[in-house]
């Protein structure tokens, strides 16, 4: 089974080598297809999957809550606007001398 294309960043975001994480995946997959068999294309089937490679992922690296965007403009923390639980996009390209 194809890796999903969140991996590397799932590897990144946890210290993890690529190779590690792929090693994680196929775990995952194995355990996932001993539980639910047949029932592979369910919704049930790829939460368990994933919520379990997050876990494994998690437990076999070193989790950077602290890994922010803002962080690599060098912008301090209270620059920051809070989060309100929601996804924002911003078009077009990014200026070079954005402020915080």
């Amino acid at each position: 089974m194809r890796s999903p294309m969140i991996l590397p960043w799932i590897a990144r975001r946890n210290s993890l080598t690529i190779e590690h994480a792929e090693a994680l995946w196929q775990q995952t997959v194995k355990t996932a297809d001993a539980r639910f068999g047949s029932l592979r294309n369910t919704s049930e089937y790829w939460a368990f999957t994933i919520d379990d490679f997050l876990r494994r992922a998690r437990s076999n690296g070193i989790e950077r809550p602290d890994h922010r965007p803002a962080d690599a403009l060098g912008c301090p923390e209270s620059s920051r606007p809070p989060w309100d639980g929601t996804i924002g996009f911003t078009f077009g390209p990014r200026i070079a001398d954005e402020t915080c």
